[in-house]
């Protein structure tokens, strides 16, 4: 079938998978500057190194950098939602309000300088947002 495309339609097609492959390079890199974003960056990389292959030609360099660093960035993305769900699960609220005053005895007066708050209220905060620690 390649033999009906002329010689503008292979410019356009491989100037078209060009510029997906840079997509996908930049996505790639957006995963590592926006981590909690990492999921949407990473599957956006994924789908233009895919799109960027075309009929017949090959992934392009950055297109497979961008598609190897997609699928990494993916992986661990989802590594660390499943590890803070497990964590946030596991974790009864007894258990996480018996630490806390250790933690404030030991970081409360560098929290209290730097941020204005105590260790024991950003953890009340986090885990009030799951519904684990009636504040």
């Amino acid at each position: 079938m390649d033999h009906f495309l002329n010689e503008d339609s292979r410019r356009t097609f491989s100037s078209v998978a060009f510029g997906f492959g840079i997509a996908s390079l930049a996505s790639s890199i957006l995963l590592a500057i926006f981590p909690y974003a990492g999921l949407a960056f990473g599957c956006f990389a994924i789908v233009f190194s895919f799109i960027s292959k075309g009929y017949y030609y090959k992934r392009d360099t950055k297109a497979l950098i961008g598609m190897i660093f997609g699928i990494v960035g993916v992986v661990i993305s989802v590594c660390i939602i499943v590890a803070v769900l497990a964590f946030s699960f596991s974790v009864a609220s007894s258990e996480l309000t018996s630490i806390l005053p250790e933690v404030d005895s030991v970081l409360g007066d560098l929290y209290m300088e730097q941020f204005g708050f105590m260790p024991s209220d950003l953890f009340k905060y986090i885990f009030s947002l799951g519904g684990i620690i009636n504040v």
